[in-house]
């Protein structure tokens, strides 16, 4: 597959592992709709991170004069390993790994030498099954399968009624019998290996979803917003933020002083009444003191005054910005406490299972050299997330993506 048939913006940004998995996928996409590997296609970075986290793209291909588009994400596992080579491919010994969301949950490995003879990457894969049955039933692992891909554009007739073992069987034969269909599972002429993980969520995502500093920000957003009388309850403000921040407490009072009296005028201004709830004012004050909202309009707010309120705000909380700063970062800390001992039960479940899988691990005699959370999923009922991370039992941890 020669980059020239895409037409990939801001491709020159990317690496280029990354650029060949995409293309890979744009080849996916042009079978899935009855197309030739070389028809019209073009791919459109979606957010406005380049080669950071995940990343969502827009594949397009060109079908009876019309274009036809979905999108899939790309984000790298693990840390970048190895060095570059004048053509930016990855010298080093370990290989790459891509979680792919396509249809699927999929992790692509690129290997740091390029495999180019079929029966030998057919073994590769044949050896990590090996491990996989050895490690059969107390550990479940998911292991790189050609099924990942062919069923994606080449379903076979009676696949409902097939072993995995059987459909994979089938696959590697149909592969076999029809070389130009290799290419499918090739980056840059070298085959790559693919997983199925649709079924599980890995450890990595398990954990960072614990401590998404996103969350943590809309937590504290949230914990202003619901603070309508506690910035003016000195007690409860202390016993919620610490004695320490009652300073914080004071100086927020001073600014909802200016605020109200600067209200008072710019409503006497408008013609307005100035007898306004004072759940009113403080939902319009703690708006912006959130950091997340303006103030909208409605039937009783002008859309002039709705303008000039939210720039007063604006101006008043950017004045006193190392105040305001300074209570985020108190109900910040509140948050994170909260939602410590909300997870600490979750935590337990991970470690306990952790714990068991090395357990298991050392009894079977197997020795695992790079046992990271990239290299973990969480196996559970996915319909029951995060419920099961509370009980251990319902869950456990499976490996993928050994170095054979």
């Amino acid at each position: 597959m020669k980059a020239s048939q895409i037409i990939f913006h801001e491709e020159k940004k990317l690496d280029s592992d990354r650029v060949g998995v995409i293309h890979l996928f744009v080849d996916i996409y042009r079978r899935q709709c009855g197309l030739e590997p070389g028809a019209p296609a073009e791919v459109a970075i979606v957010d406005g991170d380049i080669n950071g986290g995940e990343h969502i793209y827009e594949l397009r291909v060109r079908k009876d004069n019309r274009w036809e588009s979905r999108r899939m994400s790309v984000s790298a596992i693990g840390e970048e390993s190895g060095t570059r080579s004048g053509n930016g491919k990855t010298k080093g010994s370990k290989s790459k790994c891509y979680k792919v969301t396509y249809d699927n949950l999929l992790v692509v490995k690129i290997p740091p030498s390029p495999i180019t003879d079929f029966d030998q990457y057919v073994e590769s894969i044949d050896a990590e099954g090996r491990i996989a049955r050895r490690l059969s039933p107390s550990i479940e692992f998911v292991a790189p399968c050609v099924t990942a891909v062919l069923r994606k554009f080449h379903p076979l007739p009676d696949a409902g009624e097939l072993s995995p073992a059987e459909t994979e069987r089938r696959y590697v034969e149909l592969l076999r019998s029809r070389p130009l269909l290799q290419d499918m599972l090739k980056i840059d002429g070298g085959f790559v290996f693919v997983m199925d993980l649709s079924r599980h969520a890995f450890l990595s995502q398990v954990i960072e979803g614990m401590h998404d500093p996103a969350v943590y920000r809309r937590k504290t957003s949230e914990e202003i917003l619901k603070s309508h009388n506690l910035l003016w309850d000195i007690l409860e403000f202390e016993n919620k933020y610490g004695s320490e921040n009652l300073s914080v407490s004071f100086a927020l009072n001073k600014i909802y002083a200016e605020y109200d009296a600067r209200l008072a005028r710019l409503l006497k201004h408008h013609g307005m009444s100035t007898a306004v709830p004072s759940y009113q004012r403080q939902d319009w004050f703690l708006r912006h003191l959130s950091g997340r909202e303006r103030v909208k309009e409605d039937a009783d707010a002008p859309a002039e005054f709705v303008g000039e309120l939210n720039a007063m705000l604006a101006d008043l909380m950017a004045a006193n910005a190392g105040d305001v700063g300074a209570y985020h970062e108190a109900v910040l800390k509140y948050v994170y406490g909260v939602s410590f001992t909300q997870n600490k039960i979750q935590m337990s479940g991970l470690i306990y299972n952790m714990i068991n899988l090395l357990a298991l691990l050392r009894r079977q005699k197997i020795a695992i050299r790079d046992l990271k959370p990239d290299n973990l999923f969480v196996v559970a009922d996915a319909n029951r997330y995060p419920l099961f991370l509370s009980s251990p039992e319902e869950s456990s941890l499976g490996l993928i993506d050994f170095e054979t």
